[in-house]
């Protein structure tokens, strides 16, 4: 039962190898090696598609830092340029500031210059009153004459220079703040009569 099976399955290959022989020689030895080939080929290409990919992207990466850094050039020179503006405005209020201060100052000074003092009118008072001097008014004593002469010299004082205080204006004539307002009729509760004035003069 043996003998037989071995010869027919001995057929059998024997045949498979007259076929796969013919198939050889009509069609030529089996392409196996083009799909590994075709195979390493998709994966080089696959490959150089994602280092595609990866260049395009990192250009684009590049592209975009550039664009950033160009934009923030640009916001820093525009920040730097209006900081300059506002240091030259700020310089310019400053220099008319100080030529309005100058000016200021020499109309002031001229003002001064020209304001007549204390002095200056005390004497076109004393110009009326041969031999009087401001030495005279300052003197101490209750003459009725002098006493009128410094009421006059207070009230045209006070009429030309009203922003003299009594403090500095007694001072002048050697009285107390008392007395000069009392001489320009500034006390409260002062009389009006002339004699009254007279007496709280002194």
């Amino acid at each position: 039962m043996n003998q037989p099976m071995t010869t027919h399955t001995s057929y059998e290959e024997n045949c498979r190898r007259d076929i796969a022989a013919l198939k050889q020689r009509l069609f030529g030895k089996p392409k196996s090696t083009n799909i590994i080939q075709a195979l390493r080929l998709q994966k080089l290409r696959d490959e150089l598609e994602i280092k595609r990919l990866k260049d395009e992207r990192k250009r684009e990466a590049a592209e975009r830092a550039e664009r950033i850094r160009l934009y923030r050039e640009e916001v820093a020179r525009k920040k730097r340029e209006a900081l300059e503006q506002i240091e030259a405005m700020e310089n310019e209020a400053k220099a008319v500031a100080e030529a309005l201060q100058a000016v200021h100052e020499v109309e002031q000074a001229a003002a001064e210059a020209a304001r007549p003092t204390m002095e200056m009118i005390a004497q076109l008072i004393l110009d009326g009153y041969p031999g009087i001097s401001l030495e005279d008014v300052r003197q101490e004593g209750r003459d009725l004459h002098m006493f009128r002469i410094r009421r006059e010299i207070l009230s045209a004082i006070h009429r030309i220079l009203p922003d003299k205080s009594p403090y500095l204006m007694g001072k002048f004539v050697n009285r107390d703040r008392t007395t000069v307002l009392s001489a320009l009729g500034l006390l409260k509760g002062q009389s009006r009569s002339k004699e009254d004035g007279d007496e709280r003069l002194d």
